[in-house]
């Protein structure tokens, strides 16, 4: 089976890349299909998520973001022209409807796959999605609440959820004092509200520390408030870290301050430790996990979130009573059970052509 993801930036570190690259590797190593992954903006291969050497990787080094949609338009018709695959899949909305559009140039199957949560779109953008994703052979969203947005619209969808691709061998052992939260230093990623819910326990807790590992336009300003806060020697900011799991291992609460989440990996990979999880409300978090191995907190309510924290950094019992339930919860996501349901869709798919 010849399978080829079309992507905006494959070197980039964020979750979809860590997908494409997990799964391809999967795929590759353990079920021997071709894998090939064209990257629409980059120019070599540098990946910041391990991708097995048997993978092949295109760089088109064109930004698209810089220029006119006929411009993206006329590169992915001129890269399907010449693209020898029985899947195509893509995973971002508007290089989506680029491959739509041209999809009279493929003789495969087309897959969509939408990563971000539907709260992120305006209603008129995902009216667009629901027209446009129609055109697709399959269409992939990560939760039901996004499946049962999209069925509003008439566009049928498909839930798969994301894997987790970094294991943990050793389980955390929760004696730490280390609060951990992960991500891009980007509004959407809340660090703001949770640097605040922090600074009302720290007096509290003068022995616990927060650390954020990540990067990302809003890091001067995330300084500046926690300077302004006078938490400075007690919030760690490591910057972008490849070896998350040294972190977490060494952690004992995991914060989820997100705005907006399509499905969170980090949190996947936190349970996978064992590790307590206080989070904003988010329709993913339900999905994922139940009550007993996270607190959710009303999207927006600092305080709320606060006084969660106070609550699991107050009690090393229930701590590892939370801990105990995330590490089970974690088990439904590993990578093999994850990707044979992706084994199966292919499989359908080309079913269909015989």
């Amino acid at each position: 089976m010849k399978i080829t993801w079309i992507v905006n930036n494959i070197n980039q570190s964020g979750g979809v890349e860590q997908v494409v690259c997990g799964l391809s590797s999967y795929f590759s190593k353990e079920r021997g299909f071709a894998l090939k992954i064209i990257s629409i903006n980059s120019v070599e291969t540098h990946t910041f998520f391990p991708v097995d050497e048997s993978v092949s990787i295109q760089h088109l080094g064109s930004d698209w973001r810089t220029e006119t949609f006929p411009k993206l338009l006329k590169l992915i018709g001129n890269t399907m022209k010449s693209l020898d695959s029985d899947i195509l899949l893509t995973c971002h909305s508007t290089i989506s409807y680029a491959v739509l559009l041209n999809r009279g140039k493929f003789n495969g199957k087309i897959v969509v796959t939408q990563h971000i949560t539907n709260n992120f779109f305006t209603k008129k953008r995902l009216l667009c999605n629901s027209v446009l994703f129609r055109l697709a052979d399959r269409f992939v969203v990560l939760t039901e609440s996004d499946r049962q947005s999209y069925t509003k619209f008439n566009c049928p969808s498909e839930v798969i959820q994301n894997a987790n691709f970094k294991p943990c061998h050793e389980r955390a052992a929760l004696n730490s004092k280390i609060i951990l939260a992960v991500g891009r230093m980007e509004d959407a990623k809340g660090f703001d509200m949770l640097i605040r819910a922090f600074s009302e326990i720290a007096d509290k807790h003068p022995e616990w520390k927060l650390c954020i590992c990540g990067s990302g336009s809003q890091e001067a300003s995330i300084r500046r408030q926690i300077e302004d806060l006078h938490i400075t020697d007690r919030v760690l900011l490591p910057g972008m870290v490849k070896n998350i799991n040294d972190y977490m291992h060494n952690a004992s609460v995991f914060a989820l301050s997100s705005r907006f989440e399509g499905f969170p990996l980090v949190l996947i990979e936190s349970m996978s430790h064992g590790l307590p999880v206080v989070s904003f409300d988010l329709p993913s978090v339900h999905e994922i996990c139940s009550e007993k191995a996270i607190m959710i907190v009303d999207q927006g309510d600092v305080h709320g979130f606060s006084k969660k924290l106070d609550a699991v950094v107050s009690s090393a019992s229930l701590r590892q009573h939370m801990g105990d339930t995330a590490y089970e919860l974690s088990k439904r996501y590993s990578v093999a059970s994850i990707a044979e349901r992706w084994v199966s869709l292919f499989q359908e798919l080309l079913m269909s052509t015989i």
